[in-house]
């Protein structure tokens, strides 16, 4: 539900995945693909050079700074970071697996080890660790992408989650108890419920 919700996974109709409530899909302003000028998930399904790359998250963190609203830095998770990404182990791979691309991960890691980091060090640990101040934290459940015409989901995609503070909300109801809630209307009153943050995450979608 979490990560159906946050990637707004269309693909996904089964209620009790998406916490009784529908998925929404990002905005074309919040959804960044891999690849060279590609625009459907199919699309980076079919690339091979679509990979999950370290430029992903400098675009998400430009546009988290540069859209107004901006995305609320997260607060709590230390002086180094901003935002977090939750990336699937196949982005990981991809990952740890680009040596020809400058400033990519395996070699920031290898400046790292050359700095005195030693067992520490993510090549030998699997941390994905910090970078641009955005926390990369690895989960199986981040979705597939989503097929522009079908609506099904797409082989061989993920969808990676750019998440600033407060990109999702959850509540809980109950019939009866202690914390139901009971309203009782004084006369005309319009409420209008906005996240603080507004739009608050970014998907990145790659191999």
């Amino acid at each position: 539900m979490f990560f159906n919700q946050l990637a707004g996974n269309t693909a996904e109709a089964r209620g009790k995945y998406l916490g009784f409530n529908s998925a929404i899909a990002p905005s074309s302003t919040r959804l960044f693909r891999g690849g060279s000028g590609l625009s459907t998930d199919q699309a980076v399904g079919g690339d091979n050079t679509a990979v999950f790359k370290l430029a992903l998250i400098d675009k998400a963190v430009n546009r988290a700074k540069t859209t107004s609203p901006m995305l609320r830095p997260i607060k709590g998770l230390g002086k180094d970071v901003d935002y977090v990404c939750f990336i699937h182990p196949d982005q990981t791979l991809s990952l740890r697996a680009d040596t020809a691309t400058a400033g990519n991960w395996f070699d920031l890691q290898g400046k790292k080890l050359q700095g005195g980091e030693g067992n520490t060090n993510g090549l030998y640990t699997g941390a994905l660790g910090i970078y641009n101040r955005t926390l990369i934290v690895e989960n199986t459940r981040v979705p597939q992408g989503v097929h522009g015409t079908t609506g099904a989901a797409v082989a061989n995609t993920r969808r990676a989650i750019f998440c600033g503070a407060q990109s999702l909300t959850i509540g809980f109801g109950k019939s009866g108890g202690k914390n139901k809630f009971k309203w009782i209307n004084p006369g005309p009153v319009t409420v209008e419920a906005v996240n603080d943050n507004c739009v608050n995450s970014v998907d990145l979608l790659a191999a």
